[in-house]
């Protein structure tokens, strides 16, 4: 399940800590996880199978997420997360590297690319980049409250039974790697299993994600970096979720269509939807991500 290296790199005064997978002389593929207890370990699976492909595979663990010690709260808007991104592929003494993410970190992805398509040979996004998340009333909230709100929807399970049974009906089949994954991700406090990320940063990380920035799909027009989307056949949200969020389903729909059909009209891109696979894909859908990731890869080797 570990990483085949691990080591830290200071970009701006912050440690990051790196897993990697994969030759050090081949291709470089950086990758930002996604929001919530994910570290670069989470590519214990895919992370091999690109490998195969002869790639270098760089997974970050963001800052306040694993053993990389946390930003101020502040730094925590996706632009700024993306300057970050780009310096760690400095600080690896690399000239330029694909940028690779899922989710929050497929936002992170594109706002690094749109700052520096110099330094960005390609783009792999993992259901996620094409959503503007500003548009959705329900999460538009000062720090603070974002803060104040991740820390009442902290994980906790009465044991190791109840967690691996809740981890099987969210992703419909647990794989021993996957279990163990989640597992190493909690700790025992006051007789229960707790996670143990950091409800500030997870906080933190929504606000950056919403707080409004121009449109993406222009800027990454304009940096012509060739970008690959592979997109999830979601349910998301679910009806009751959508108005907790303060919006219809449908539109939430909507805007989901308005940022593929953006993503589907660059110049450069490829936008795959995978029928059947969740948002989470390097959880179920490993073997097949790669195989996909490393079909284009020969576009910018």
């Amino acid at each position: 399940m570990t990483a085949a290296r691990t080591h830290t790199v200071s970009v701006d005064g912050a440690p990051i800590v790196l897993r990697e997978w994969g030759d050090e002389s081949a291709l470089p593929v950086v990758h930002w996880p996604g929001l919530g207890t994910y570290t670069g370990e989470y590519l214990f699976e895919l992370g091999p199978l690109l490998a195969e492909h002869g790639v270098r595979v760089i997974a970050l663990d963001p800052p306040g997420i694993g053993a990389s010690p946390r930003l101020p709260l502040e730094r925590y808007r996706a632009d700024e997360l993306g300057r970050l991104l780009i310096g760690g592929v400095g600080a690896l003494e690399l000239t330029d590297a694909v940028l690779m993410g899922a989710s929050w970190g497929a936002v992170v992805a594109c706002e690094a690319a749109a700052l520096a398509p110099e330094r960005c040979r390609g783009l792999v996004l993992l259901d996620g980049g094409y959503f503007d998340h500003s548009r959705v009333r329900g999460w538009q909230l000062p720090l603070d409250e974002h803060v104040r709100r991740a820390g009442e929807e902290e994980w906790r399970f009465k044991d190791r039974e109840a967690l691996l049974s809740a981890l099987e009906e969210h992703f419909g089949t647990l794989s021993p790697g996957l279990a163990a994954y989640w597992l190493s991700t909690v700790e025992e406090r006051d007789g229960e299993l707790v996670d143990t990320a950091d409800t500030e940063v997870m906080g933190a990380g929504l606000w950056g994600l919403v707080q409004p920035r121009p449109p993406i799909a222009a800027r990454l027009e304009a940096a012509a970096v060739p970008l690959l989307l592979l997109v999830a056949d979601a349910g998301w949200p679910s009806e009751a979720e959508a108005q907790e969020l303060g919006v219809s389903r449908a539109d939430m729909e909507g805007w989901r269509n308005d940022g593929l059909d953006a993503f589907r009209a660059l110049s450069r891109s490829t936008v795959i939807e995978l029928a059947g696979v969740p948002h989470d894909m390097i959880a179920v859908a490993a073997p097949r991500v790669a195989e996909l990731v490393s079909q284009w890869l020969p576009q910018v080797r």
